[in-house]
């Protein structure tokens, strides 16, 4: 997980290590709302985001990282709208995009332990934060598929 604390607010980007995440997760991880999220897409040409075959957005690490910079260049660096496009333009033009998010995000690279988890992510457990059991799994497999809607079973031999 990284994690990257605001000096001025005291809030904290956690970002946890996972492949694809739902919009309600990227919004809880970058302290806005769902609509605020889909207003940057609508403004923002570097943030496109993959939808399943039931229309939801799917965010992969490097789209949450990008909107985590999006955050950072519009609430801690008070850039306009216009002047963030811009400034992600340049960066994308010189090819520093990728040094930047991770100038941004790895200055607080951290590891939550269980418990920092479950304040971040209350629905997770403790369990699930350690070892699961096949169960929770099979539990979390299936809501993947269903998130993705991609058939995995052959992946587990199901």
């Amino acid at each position: 997980m990284i994690c990257k604390e605001d000096e001025s607010s005291v809030m904290q980007v956690c970002i946890p290590d996972r492949l694809y995440f739902r919009i309600r997760d990227v919004a809880k991880i970058l302290h806005v709302k769902p609509y605020v999220l889909r207003y940057w897409e609508s403004e923002f040409s570097v943030i496109q985001p993959k939808k399943s075959n039931s229309g939801h957005r799917v965010y992969q690490r490097s789209d949450v990282e990008t909107l985590a910079l999006v955050r950072h260049l519009l609430y801690e660096e008070r850039y306009s709208l216009e002047g963030a496009k811009k400034r992600l333009a340049e960066l994308k033009k010189e090819g520093t995009l990728k040094k930047l998010k991770l100038q941004v995000l790895g200055s607080g690279v951290k590891l939550l332990d269980s418990e920092e988890l479950s304040t971040v992510f209350p629905e997770v457990s403790q369990k699930q934060a350690g070892s699961l059991p096949s169960e929770q799994i099979k539990s979390l497999v299936l809501d993947l598929r269903q998130m993705l809607e991609v058939d995995v079973s052959d992946l587990f031999g199901n």
